[in-house]
Order: C-alpha cells, then structure tokens, then sequence
C-alpha cells in the first residue's frame, strides 16, 4: 500500500457473529503503516484457498465416522453462507482500493463438520492525503470512496468512510483550484504618463521657461 508520510488507515470490518444478510462493519481510522495480515494467516490467501475453505464435505458428513444431526447441517449451511459473504464483501473493498489497500484478514469459526469458516474479516485502506499534492489526493480518495462502495451491500459505516473520502476529495479539488487561479493570474504595472515637457529632467520651472522662450522664437520668426 502506498503512502507518503503518516497514514491514516481505516479498516473495512466484518464482525463475527453469523447474522442473515448485509455485511461488514468499521474500525475507526488509525495512524501508523498497515501490515499485511494475511502474512500470518496462509489459510485466506487467492480464491483456489477459498475454495477448499469454504467448500466442505458432504453435508451428511462431517469428520470421519461423524454423522452430523439436520441442527448441525443447518448450521454448517449458514457458516458456508456465511464464509462466501465475508470473503467476496472484503474482496471487493481491496480489488476497489488497489494500492492504497491491503489484503483481507479473516477470523474464522470451526463448524460441526470440523472445518473452519470465515465469520468475520478485515480490510485496510489509506486514507491519508497525500501532502502538497492535491491532484493525487483527488485520484486516492476516489479510489478510496470506489472501495468504500464497492460491495453490493455496503454497511453504514463503509459508507461513512465513503463520506470522509468524498469529504477530502472536495477539498483537494478546491485546493487544485486555487492553485490554478493563483498560477494564471498576471500583474500587470501601470507606470505614471510622461510629462511631454520633461525632456531634459530640469525642474518644472525652467522647462516652463524654456517653453516660454521658445514660443517667443517661433513668433518672432
């Protein structure tokens, strides 16, 4: 994830209890570099992981010589349910936020078939403005907003984090505004209108006099 300088980052969150329906919530913004969480966690990395995860046995089947009861075949249903809502919500946000975020990490809860589900997942994002460059902090935060919005059911505090990008994104443009206007603008300098009479820089007196004189001339002429 790039940045430059201090970062602030947000994180697009899931929480982990199985709920029906929506997904995601917000962890306020913190300061400080984003660590690739999925590091320590090999189990969430690229969709073929994805698949084994989330795919499972049977449902009449669980660990071997285990028979699950319809109750736990239920819930291994909503777990599987569960897993592909996290993952796909959490997915969006970071192919959304491209290099201002970071990988998902999941937390995952282990079913009655013995595998374990994903119930719950972040994703960090960049929030920060890139400082003395309005231009680019107006390209962040519209990746930023686009990854807030991303999923197909952003939760309300995705779409508070949405705000605040949109918020910093109308700022940048004022700022690249100004920038513009005070780059155009030109000063231009009106010096003061030449006396016809100051030819020579005499005093006004003796230039009223030499005119004098030379009007007398042209009459006597």
């Amino acid at each position: 994830m790039t940045s430059v300088g201090a970062s602030l980052v947000a994180k697009f969150a899931h929480s982990i209890p199985l709920r029906p329906g929506g997904a995601g919530a917000f962890e306020a913004p913190q300061a400080g570099a984003v660590a690739d969480a999925d590091a320590a966690d090999p189990a969430s990395r690229g969709p073929a992981t994805i698949v084994e995860l989330s795919a499972g046995a049977e449902e009449g089947g669980g660990l071997p010589g285990q028979t699950l009861t319809e109750e736990e075949k239920a819930q291994v249903r909503e777990l599987k349910e569960r897993d592909t809502e996290v993952r796909r919500h959490e997915q969006a946000h970071a192919r959304a936020g491209g290099q201002h975020a970071g990988m998902p990490s999941y937390e995952y809860q282990t079913g009655p078939d013995g595998k374990q589900y994903a119930t719950g997942g972040t994703t960090p994002i960049d929030i920060s403005p890139v400082p003395g460059d309005p231009a680019a902090t107006i390209e962040k935060m519209r990746a930023v907003k686009a990854a807030a919005s991303a999923p197909a059911e952003p939760s309300g505090q995705d779409r508070a984090i949405a705000a605040r990008a949109d918020a910093q994104l109308r700022e940048a443009r004022a700022e690249l505004a100004k920038e513009k206007a005070e780059g155009s603008s030109t000063v231009f300098r009106t010096d003061p209108p030449s006396d016809p009479l100051d030819q020579t820089g005499l005093p006004l007196p003796e230039q009223a006099v030499l005119a004098y004189r030379g009007a007398l001339g042209l009459l006597g002429s």
